[in-house]
């Protein structure tokens, strides 16, 4: 909700209302305004204008700031909610605070207030407020939340001080999503675009479930990768720690189509079984496109308040979008079978195709010597580097392929005695 005072146009005969909306260049997936109305200010109107799940007066990126829509009933925690109150009167008020009331299937668990209080807000202004009440969980269902803002100085217009949410406890889901989706994501070049999820329990975690966005190719391949996340680096990158696990292949076929609204997913397990994530840690699962003349469009639902989406298309950036990409810990989901593990993995090449630069990155299981190695169609070696002995962890190889003629491409990783090769396009 936005008030805007109109006190310096009192005495004209008209008023045109204006809006421009730009998205820098970038991709965003619209912009609505609803509910426009011309009105006086009551001199004391405390407003809800939202409430989330978590606790946004938390240190940045701690366990309990994220929101989520499902949380598997391992992976619970104490309720927690933040408001965002307005103050939408003429006069300042005092003592703002709210008061939260926990439902669980329909059952109140008690009422809570806020753990902060505004001494004085000043009119028009917003602020937040959070608690952590000590109810936590025990069985799968539906948890509701409601605040309502109080103020000391009273209040003018009650419709307006509630707001809610509600959340899923599951089994063995774990998202963010509002589970249909609202609009599509295609940078047009390979890309990895996923979620930031906490982990309260140290649990195994079968594979990455995925919605796919009408639209993409039939045929077309993706790969899930789960990555240690440690916060973000000066220049805004995510960093990645040491932790680093793949999923199966998945081919996409006509039945896996999502269009508006629908909420179809499939379930990409991780290739070398069940993967056990840390009590205390923050993960960013992604789904990983090959790009090239592939086209993958991933369905978005639901808004972020925070960086808890990530979208890298040849650098990273975070998305109030929420992809439709979520962790399951059903374990029988994750592949069984006894496989040859090689000592590291390899991603595909973003942006791809690529025309100035790129980015390769891997993981080493163990430290190893590695080599990397970029040739033509013809075999010859274009690019070469000798990366030396390399610790266990993610690394990455950045490369300039601006002055390679347009074509295609293999690239080669050589770990000890292993090989791995992949394919790009120079454009």
């Amino acid at each position: 909700t936005i008030i805007v005072p109109l006190y310096d146009y009192a005495g004209e005969a008209s008023l045109t209302v204006r809006f421009v909306w730009s998205d820098a260049g970038s991709w965003a997936s619209g912009f609505a305004v609803d509910n426009v109305v011309v009105g006086e200010l009551a001199d004391y109107n405390v407003a809800s204008d939202k409430v989330v799940f978590g606790n946004w007066n938390v240190s940045e990126f701690e366990a309990g700031l994220y929101d989520f829509s499902m949380v598997p009933l391992t992976q619970v925690s104490p309720v927690a909610a933040t408001g965002v109150i307005s103050n939408n009167g003429f006069l300042d008020q005092t003592n703002v605070s709210f008061d939260l009331e926990v439902f669980m299937d329909g059952n109140s668990q008690g009422t809570w207030s806020s753990d902060q209080t505004v001494a004085t807000q000043e009119s028009l202004t917003k602020d937040t407020l959070s608690v952590v009440t000590d109810f936590t969980p025990s069985g799968t269902g539906q948890v509701s939340i409601t605040i309502m803002a109080v103020s000391e100085s009273g209040d003018d217009v009650a419709d307006d001080n509630d707001a809610s949410k509600s959340m899923m406890i599951t089994t063995d889901v774990y998202a963010r999503d509002a589970n249909g989706a609202q609009a599509f994501v295609d940078p047009g070049t390979a890309y990895q675009f996923g979620n930031l999820f906490d982990i309260y329990t140290t649990e195994l975690c079968g594979g990455i479930q995925y919605a796919v966005g009408a639209g993409s190719d039939e045929g077309a391949f993706i790969t899930g990768w789960v990555y240690d996340f440690e916060g973000f680096d000066d220049n805004g990158d995510p960093i990645l720690g040491n932790e680093f696990y793949e999923t199966t292949e998945h081919m996409i076929v006509a039945g896996d189509l999502n269009g508006v609204g629908e909420n179809n997913f499939v379930t990409l397990p991780f290739a070398e079984g069940a993967v056990e994530l840390t009590e205390g840690k923050t993960y960013l699962a992604v789904i990983a496109t090959n790009g090239g003349n592939e086209v993958v469009r991933t369905p978005v639902s639901g808004t972020n308040s925070w960086a808890a989406s990530l979208l890298f298309d040849g650098e990273w950036g975070w998305t109030l979008s929420i992809p439709m990409l979520r962790l399951t810990f059903d374990e029988s989901v994750a592949v069984n079978e006894v496989v040859a593990e090689k000592n590291f993995a390899m991603m595909q090449n973003v942006p791809n195709p690529a025309i100035d630069n790129t980015r390769v990155m891997f993981h080493l299981h163990n430290a190893a010597t590695v080599n990397f190695r970029v040739t033509d169609i013809t075999g010859k070696v274009v690019v070469e580097q000798n990366r030396g002995t390399l610790p266990q962890g993610a690394h990455k190889i950045d490369l300039n392929v601006s002055d390679l003629p347009a074509g295609i491409y293999n690239y080669t990783l050589t770990v000890g005695d292993e090989q791995l090769t992949r394919q790009m396009i120079v454009q």
